[in-house]
């Protein structure tokens, strides 16, 4: 069974840099798609969100989603 110090470091080399890109993507979007506002409006309450999100890269105990709570 992998530790936390093992999941942060995977996730650190592996999800991160995607996360990055993401990231990178969804904040030059919303000009590029100001005619479509429900798309707009779900990329800003990504990026609002976002270090919820990035939190599960550097805290390998943190869950990666909320399924066991809901």
């Amino acid at each position: 069974m992998a530790t936390t110090h093992d999941r942060r470091s995977a996730r650190h080399a592996h999800a991160r840099p995607l996360l990055d890109d993401l990231e990178q993507w969804l904040r030059t979007s919303p000009e590029k798609l100001s005619s479509k506002p429900d798309t707009s409006a779900a990329i800003l309450y990504s990026l609002n969100v976002w270090p919820a999100l990035r939190r599960n890269c550097d805290n390998g105990g943190v869950e990666i989603d909320n399924s066991a709570t809901e």
